[in-house]
């Protein structure tokens, strides 16, 4: 009778759910043959904005490696270009550029651009009304200290550019309080961050990055809560940092790829760490984008080679709720962002062709488009043994089985003949474990609790 409900719910789950393409309420916002990603993207006088690369070329003046692919970057919106940042030279890397809003409701905006003369960057800083540029200023003279710009507000409205600088390795700030920009270093040299993500509160900063001076990677986050800079690890064997965001709450939340290729979302709740993984999902390419609604629900988008997906903690467990299939591999990074205009929550991507605009639903009320699974995990929690039982009209799968962390632990496989296995689980640690549909299945993983 059990085997017989069962299979009749999954049926109806599958029939329903699986192999959902929800990308209906999605427009071109820019095409281009050769697109090599774009920046963070935000709404200004009721229009996004985003910066996108393209045109890759092969060096410049004074860069030592002729290999080195550098590229055209321009603003634009939703109706068309605003203006490109450099009307002669080509600048590095859309993922290095940052748009904000002034304190006054301007767009600011800072890029990585070639020196031009010798080996290194500089940092140009823009303020645009939305006719005509307010502000157009380098941050620094030292042309290698350009890359990963991020800006932030204090209190007294100064700005702070927070930047990784290629001579000596190390992380700076910049900032104007008295007109005139000045720089002062965050950590010593030979200290590689990379993929920063900026929050603030309070007036004070919140820089997460990927330390890549150490083996495995570290997730780190840099803060001047203290007064001064300093930093703590949050994990350690990460792929690259993510996203940084606040909770309506006031807690802090660190998004990061682990090594193993999950999604892991950390938060700080009285003074201590705790992480999680929230999603498994092969060949994550994408730094992900974390987002919190008004009723502090958690989002995230993230991309694969082919794919885009948004997720929701719906109160229960992380669900998808927008997916675009058949994206084209693009040339540079993905970086999806999530936002909101109007009442509508959008996420904003691209693959190596076009720049889209996805509407994931009215941010009060995004629907959850569920997956399946198309297999079953019972007993669960479970001491000595689980059965992995598919759904009757599932196919042949293979599965694996990871810890918390990532880390692979066993692996099954289930045949059209036998629509179950039972697996021995009495030599696992106790703790949360994943069984994740191998490569080219697009279901939902599912997971179980080994009790001591």
């Amino acid at each position: 009778m059990k085997n017989q409900l069962y299979t009749l719910l999954s049926g109806i789950l599958l029939s329903i759910y699986s192999f959902t393409t929800v990308a209906q309420n999605t427009e071109i916002l820019f095409s281009h043959p050769e697109i090599t990603g774009i920046s963070n993207a935000v709404v200004f006088n009721n229009e996004i904005h985003f910066v996108v690369g393209m045109d890759p070329q092969a060096g410049f003046p004074g860069y030592p490696d002729p290999s080195a692919k550098f590229e055209k970057l321009i603003l634009r919106n939703e109706t068309g270009e605003v203006f490109p940042y450099e009307s002669e030279a080509v600048a590095a890397g859309p993922a290095h550029a940052d748009l904000q809003l002034t304190p006054e409701g301007n767009l600011a905006f800072v890029y990585q651009a070639p020196s031009g003369t010798s080996y290194g960057f500089r940092m140009p800083y823009k303020v645009w009304d939305g006719q005509a540029l307010l502000t157009d200023e380098l941050v620094f003279p030292n042309a290698n200290w350009g890359a990963w710009g991020r800006i932030g507000y204090d209190n007294n409205d100064v700005p702070h550019v927070l930047s990784f600088a290629h001579a000596g390795y190390a992380l700076f700030e910049h900032t104007r309080p008295d007109g005139n920009w000045s720089s002062s270093q965050i950590t010593g040299y030979s200290t590689s961050v990379g993929n920063l993500s900026l929050a603030s509160s309070n007036g004070y900063f919140y820089l997460l990055g990927s330390y890549v001076s150490a083996s495995p990677y570290q997730a780190r986050l840099y803060s001047d809560e203290s007064g001064s800079w300093e930093y703590e690890v949050i994990d350690t064997d990460i792929d690259r940092t993510s996203d940084i965001a606040f909770s309506n709450d006031g807690i802090l939340h660190a998004l990061y790829n682990t090594a193993e290729g999950s999604l892991k979302l950390a938060k700080k709740a009285n003074g201590v760490w705790e992480s999680e993984i929230v999603w498994m999902e092969e060949g994550i390419t994408s730094r992900a984008s974390l987002f919190f609604d008004e009723a502090n629900t958690p989002y995230i988008a993230f991309q694969t080679a082919d794919l885009l997906k948004v997720i929701q903690y719906d109160g229960m467990e992380w669900v998808e709720v927008y997916r675009h299939e058949g994206l084209t591999s693009p040339g540079g990074a993905f970086h999806p962002t999530l936002l909101v205009q109007g009442d509508q929550l959008i996420v904003i991507y691209n693959d190596e062709n076009n720049v889209y605009k996805g509407t994931v639903g009215p941010i009060t009320s995004t629907q959850a488009v569920k997956q399946g699974p198309a297999f079953a995990i019972y007993p669960n929690p479970a001491r000595d043994r689980i059965t992995v039982e598919l759904a009757a009209s599932s196919p042949s799968m293979a599965f694996r089985i990871v810890d918390a962390s990532g880390r692979e632990v066993s692996r099954l496989a289930i045949e059209d003949s036998s629509n179950r296995r039972v697996l021995d689980i009495s030599a696992l640690p106790a703790g949360l474990y994943w069984v994740l549909p191998d490569k080219g299945m697009s279901f939902r993983p599912g997971k179980f609790v080994k009790m001591e």
